[in-house]
């Protein structure tokens, strides 16, 4: 299995977090997910994909470049500083995790941690780039840390 984004990386965003109350676990969901990468040494592949936080239904567009040509990982997004949001392919799999504070009212902060797997659909040009895409992949959140 593929390393995934430790919940630790949160907890420097707690006071950074989403406020509303914690009566039902967060979900998120990615759609319309584009990879393009290239297996040459130096070259760099970008991720684009349309993340929604489903409590709000709040959707933003995000575009990453690929370290290594298969990880990306955002550490706050647009709307959120406590979002870091990691995702990973491997052998046509794409592999994602969330992780969101959210205040929960008189209880504070809480670090909600969503993590899924789907398979992608990838077309490689033989010394040319390889395209992957997903349609959607929905990651229910646990309280964790």
């Amino acid at each position: 299995m593929l390393p995934r984004v430790q919940p630790l990386l949160a907890l420097a965003f707690a006071s950074l977090a989403l406020s509303e109350p914690c009566s039902e676990p967060p979900s998120w969901s990615i759609r319309d997910l584009n990879i393009t990468t290239r297996d040459n040494v130096g070259e760099e592949g970008t991720a684009g994909f349309k993340f929604t936080y489903n409590l709000t239904n709040q959707t933003e567009l995000i575009t990453c470049p690929l370290h290594s040509n298969y990880r990306c990982t955002i550490s706050g997004t647009k709307t959120d500083n406590s979002t870091v949001i990691e995702i990973q392919i491997g052998l046509g799999m794409l592999y994602a995790s969330v992780i969101q504070v959210i205040n929960c009212g008189d209880s504070g902060p809480t670090t909600f941690v969503g993590n899924s797997e789907a398979s992608m659909d990838c077309n490689t040009v033989p010394f040319g780039p390889q395209i992957c895409t997903a349609t959607f992949v929905t990651l229910e959140g646990a309280s964790g840390v």
